[in-house]
């Protein structure tokens, strides 16, 4: 160092050449980089100094913290590939693509190479300040495609983190709908993260591990945004989680409701870093797209991968009523004996019920009884019944003998039963089950109950 020394004395004294040349050729032996000596690099590149490595080591020693306009000279010796880093090359690259992208000349020279390079840093993922720069030009020339999808699937919801704060080391991500977390490490002050759902968590962590959340004072900016290649991104990450909770929030927002939707949904719920109060949710938005949306021939097959585990009482309602439509009565009736079915559409009660006797002859079922019983209560007798209110008075009258007997009688069996109906009220198909539930319970044969009414 004594010595260095002594040559920088020298040189500001004399300021000749050949001491210069003395200079930077030791700083070069001693492989000395940093902001302090890029003066004297760039002092012998302008003099015209030939020595090995010298805009190599200029351009590493430059304070990378904004770009400098370079010096012609120093363009035309990196016409071809170069030596430098990765950090000196983006730095190089973006200075051309700031500063000399009106030169022809310069943007036909080096476009390939920068090209390449970017390409090179996209398969590694890398991003920084200058790479956004490249990044930047290449997307105004190149759109999406197998190379550059897996790339932008990122780059699109990439935000840089500035923090103010020299404590920090790390940011910490949360996304609300999984379970595991994402640390970014800060260069300087700033961390490139990803969120792809609105309201993620940032925390930041010092050097001690210490986590801290509200304390910290950063600021936050998007990188990139280009709806078009988002939506261009469909053909080629579609299995990707974090794109597909990106396009889910967005079809909520949207209000979609189809089978893209339902498709993506299915997707999420599966994928075993999707935590359980995200699979819930997931899971009451497909109940209820099958319930109001769904017309399809599968929903048997669907079925399966509905989770029927700690249901809403609405979303259980809603699913027991989707059941019955599709014919699947068992299934319905095994979600009212799990959860009941007072919030279930009588109507479709009693389509299920009529048919769980038919299926079940032999059985008696206290909850299939409480079913028939709250059909009878809430006044639908026949699902196509809709003349008598359930406040008629024909019907109110010696209520509490009607719910015990039960006296409507199926018209196909009259033949085999010899049923009447009591209290002026018709006889019709389908209240059938009622009277057969009634008697299973009360143990009376239904002719001799119907007569011992009369």
């Amino acid at each position: 160092m004594q010595y260095l020394r002594l040559l920088k004395a020298l040189n500001d004294f004399f300021d000749k050449d050949e001491i210069l040349t003395v200079l930077v050729t030791h700083m070069i032996r001693n492989e000395l980089v940093g902001p302090e000596y890029a003066g004297l690099y760039e002092k012998g590149i302008l003099r015209g100094l030939r020595i090995t490595r010298l805009y190599e080591f200029y351009i590493e020693s430059l304070d990378k913290k904004e770009l400098k306009r370079l010096p012609q000279i120093v363009l035309r010796y990196f016409t071809y590939e170069s030596s430098l880093s990765t950090k000196s090359k983006a730095y190089l690259y973006a200075d051309i693509l700031k500063n000399h992208s009106s030169s022809r000349e310069i943007m036909n020279t080096y476009a390939p190479q920068i090209e390449r390079f970017a390409y090179g840093q996209m398969k590694k993922g890398y991003i920084d300040p200058y790479l956004e720069v490249i990044y930047g030009w290449l997307f105004q020339n190149v759109g999406v495609n197998e190379e550059t999808a897996p790339f932008l699937s990122r780059y699109l919801f990439t935000y840089r983190i500035t923090v103010f704060n020299d404590k920090i080391e790390s940011v910490l991500v949360k996304h609300k709908e999984l379970r595991k977390g994402q640390r970014c490490t800060l260069v300087g002050r700033t961390a490139y993260v990803q969120m792809y759902t609105r309201d993620c968590i940032l925390m930041f962590e010092d050097a001690g591990k210490q986590v801290h959340k509200g304390s910290i004072q950063y600021e936050i900016e998007r990188v990139y945004d280009n709806s078009a290649y988002l939506k261009a991104l469909d053909d080629y990450c579609s299995k990707d989680i974090y794109l597909l909770l990106n396009w889910f929030e967005q079809s909520l927002e949207q209000r979609k409701n189809d089978e893209e939707a339902c498709a993506v949904c299915l997707a999420l719920m599966a994928d075993g870093n999707v935590n359980q109060l995200t699979r819930n949710r997931l899971n009451s938005w497909q109940i209820q797209y099958y319930h109001e949306y769904y017309h399809g021939e599968d929903f048997g097959e669907r079925y399966e991968k509905i989770l029927k585990e700690e249901l809403q009482i609405h979303d259980a309602a809603l699913l027991i009523e989707t059941c019955i439509a599709e014919g699947m009565y068992e299934d319905a009736f095994d979600l009212v004996c799990e959860y009941g079915f007072e919030e279930a559409a009588p109507a479709k009660l009693l389509r299920m019920a009529r048919n769980m006797i038919l299926l079940r002859p032999q059985e008696y079922n206290e909850k299939l009884l409480a079913c028939c019983i709250h059909v009878f209560d809430e006044g639908k007798y026949d699902e196509n019944d809709r003349n008598s209110p359930p406040h008629d008075p024909r019907r109110r009258t010696s209520h509490d003998l009607l719910r015990l007997f039960a006296v409507k009688v199926i018209s196909e069996l009259r033949h085999n039963l010899s049923f009447y109906c009591c209290f002026s009220v018709a006889a019709t198909s389908s209240a059938f089950f009622l009277a057969i539930c009634i008697f299973k319970k009360s143990g009376v044969k239904p002719l001799y109950g119907v007569q011992q009414s009369l």
